[in-house]
């Protein structure tokens, strides 16, 4: 099912929050740092798909597919 841009942009907001907290954090562990680095990662790769995501919604980034349709000009 196709999501609004609206919701979309929620979820950019929300995580792009959250990625400033981790980022203020990062910044007041000690040296044993890897569970918050890891989390950093998986919102980062989210919040990129979803930039793709918002762009291909709204126009600003559309999607070219080419196929080719076999058995549309006979009756077999």
């Amino acid at each position: 099912m196709a999501r609004s841009t609206t919701s979309i942009q929620a979820e950019i907001n929300v995580l792009e929050t959250e990625l400033q907290s981790a980022q203020s954090l990062l910044a007041s562990v000690g040296s044993d740092n890897t569970q918050i680095t890891k989390r950093r990662d998986i919102l980062q790769s989210r919040l990129d798909y979803l930039y793709v995501m918002y762009d291909r919604a709204s126009g600003a980034a559309p999607m070219f597919v080419r196929g080719v349709i076999h058995g549309l000009g006979r009756n077999t």
